[in-house]
């Protein structure tokens, strides 16, 4: 079975540290072709990347196609994906999309055979005749696994991870704080900032307690969607943490009883009083909490184990692409509506300023026109996507780095005032 991956390669996708292409190469024996649709798209535009894709797709015989959307935005149409490569089996994978879903995940779902999801809420995409699993956080086990360390708790509360722009990470913070209690966390916004992966590690294995909030970010696309501070989600952080074999104190979030099982594995807070209440309970029960810890560490061992988990989807994959191929069911339609040209026009802006400053007035002329062809944009969001394209540009032009300089000046005065 042959399978072609696309997996962007830049800022975003080199902080999760995984790989779909080098796990299904590592733990299944596959044959795999990869693109990066970015930097693709960057050089040829959208025409350049689906004549790439189409190329690779009909050349090498694939199978599988599979877009790995972590690190990409509106890259590809999906009306392309659903007429062009309808000879392949096509597998979209998403993390995150709590932010999106209503605004292009539901659409671009459409498109493909299977929808992986990082979400375990997938019945959503079951509500539009979307066929859909959930792809939990999935880590090599051998370098998360428990050490001596775990034996010397040196600390009694710990947290990792951004806390600026983070639906109640700051304030939960505080209140253990303000309770007496002292949490040692590290990430953009917090006292000890970032962190490397080895400290990441080492931390976990020396704390008692290790939190996880589940508040999600406010997506550039739907900037003004204040309800989006009632979303929880589940996130990987507690598999990494029940690898290591360290306790997991969770702020709930709506399907992590499919990940571990809570009140056994580990246990989960509702509101900062009972974040509170908890960490004071496991602080003084050790014995309990370190046999939940085990339990959790042994069913991450046994399903979070990124080599036996890529081997077990290998496997369904290729029977769901038999499955299909023996199958003559008539295709469902597609409908793709306005809240999704409008992230879709909204995203033109990043290749517009990146193609401006490049003077590759060609792909500017074709992505107006995809611009032009969206008929909206979102126009918070397209600054946002400007910005983006800037940044990039500038790696590249004297004339955009100097741009960006002035927009950070601005920007500044703007604040200041």
């Amino acid at each position: 079975m042959k399978f072609l991956i696309l997996e962007a390669n830049n800022e975003d996708t080199r902080l999760l540290d995984q790989s779909i292409s080098r796990s299904l190469i590592n733990y299944g024996g596959y044959q795999v072709k990869t693109l990066d649709p970015c930097a693709i798209y960057e050089q040829e535009g959208s025409a350049g990347l689906e004549a790439a894709i189409e190329n690779v797709v009909y050349e090498d015989k694939i199978d599988v196609f599979i877009c790995c959307a972590f690190g990409m935005w509106m890259e590809l149409n999906p009306e392309f994906i659903y007429h062009r490569l309808s000879d392949c089996y096509r597998v979209y994978i998403v993390g995150d999309d709590e932010g999106h879903f209503e605004l292009f995940d539901r659409y671009n779902g459409q498109a493909y055979d299977l929808v992986i999801s990082a979400n375990p809420l997938v019945e959503r995409y079951h509500l539009y005749q979307i066929d859909a699993e959930y792809y939990p956080s999935v880590y090599p086990a051998h370098l998360f696994c428990p050490s001596d360390e775990n034996q010397n708790k040196k600390h009694d509360v710990s947290f990792i991870g951004a806390v600026k722009g983070k639906t109640g990470r700051e304030a939960g913070i505080a209140m253990l704080e303000g309770a007496g209690i002292s949490v040692e966390s590290f990430g953009f916004g917090t006292k000890n900032g970032p962190i490397s992966n080895e400290g990441a590690l080492s931390l976990y294995r020396h704390s008692r307690i290790n939190l996880n909030f589940t508040g999600t970010w406010r997506s550039p696309l739907a900037p003004n969607d204040t309800i989006m501070h009632r979303v929880r989600a589940v996130k990987g952080r507690c598999t990494k943490i029940a690898l290591c074999g360290s306790f997991v104190l969770s702020e709930y979030a709506p399907g992590i009883e499919r990940l571990f099982d809570v009140g056994r594995e580990i246990d989960v807070f509702r509101d900062r009083q009972e974040l509170v209440e908890k960490v004071h309970y496991y602080l003084e029960h050790e014995e309990v909490r370190e046999q939940m810890a085990a339990r959790a560490h042994a069913r991450a061992t046994e399903y979070y184990d990124e080599a036996k988990y890529w081997a077990r989807v290998g496997e369904c994959l290729e029977r769901r692409m038999l499955v299909q191929r023996a199958s003559k069911k008539d295709r469902l339609l597609m409908f793709i509506d306005k809240p999704f040209w409008s992230s879709y026009g909204a995203c033109r802006f990043k290749y517009l300023v990146i193609f401006l400053f490049a003077g590759r007035f060609f792909l500017f002329l074709h992505e107006l026109r995809l611009l032009i062809r969206a008929g909206r944009f979102n126009l918070r969001a397209a600054v946002w996507f400007a910005a983006t394209g800037l940044h990039i540009a500038r790696q590249r032009s004297r004339f955009a780095a100097g741009v960006a300089a002035l927009a950070r000046g601005v920007r500044r005065l703007f604040r200041q005032g």
